[in-house]
Order: C-alpha cells, then sequence, then structure tokens
C-alpha cells in the first residue's frame, strides 16, 4: 500500500488531495485506488463553504464497481469546540447508479 496527500491555500481558498493504492497479493489480488479532494473557501470568520469529491475503485482492473461522492455544505464554528457541518452528498455508484443520495449533519466537540 502506498500514497500521498497535500495542500495549498491561496487567500481565503484551501485544496487537500489525498490518493491511496492498495495492492493485495494474497487471496483475490485486487488493485484499489482510493482518492480523496476537498475544497474550502472561507465565507467569514467561522463559516466555511466546503466541497468534498471521494472516489473508490476496489479493482481497476475492472471498468465496473467504482464509487464516487459529490458533497457541497457548510461549517459553523459558532463557539470555541464546536462545529457545525450540514452537507448533502451524492452518491455515483457503477454500473448501477441507484438513487442514494444523503443528508448528513455532523456536530464535533473539541475539547
Amino acid at each position: 500500500m502506498f500514497g500521498g496527500f497535500g495542500g495549498i491555500s491561496y487567500g481565503a481558498l484551501a485544496l487537500n488531495a489525498e490518493v491511496d493504492f492498495k495492492k493485495d497479493k494474497a487471496a483475490l489480488g485486487n488493485n484499489e485506488l482510493i482518492s480523496y479532494l476537498e475544497l474550502n473557501y472561507l465565507v467569514i470568520d467561522g463559516v466555511d463553504l466546503k466541497f468534498m469529491y471521494d472516489f473508490y475503485d476496489p479493482d481497476t482492473k475492472y471498468k465496473t464497481g467504482s464509487q464516487s461522492r459529490y458533497s457541497i455544505g457548510l461549517e459553523f464554528f459558532p463557539i470555541y469546540g464546536l462545529e457545525v457541518r450540514p452537507m448533502y452528498r451524492i452518491l455515483k455508484e457503477e454500473p448501477t447508479d441507484v438513487r442514494n443520495n444523503e443528508f448528513d449533519f455532523l456536530v464535533h466537540f473539541y475539547l
């Protein structure tokens, strides 16, 4: 298994990315590909606009079986130590794309 990650920012924009490759030499011999991209825009102090993209392919030898997720939402930091994140996530799956989009509401307490 190997991978890499990095980030860059300019003004109110921040971009983070990661890609990982996993080769299973035992059992099925799968070659997995996992990637993640996140773009944040600081609207005002305490409020971020967030876009995320996830990609997962459990076996790169086949054209089907991959999954993609597109997420858009906001991050609120109303008080120190509290994050509130409403997100809408669009899921795309190959070969059968079913309507299983979701709404996530995340609350983080930082101690």
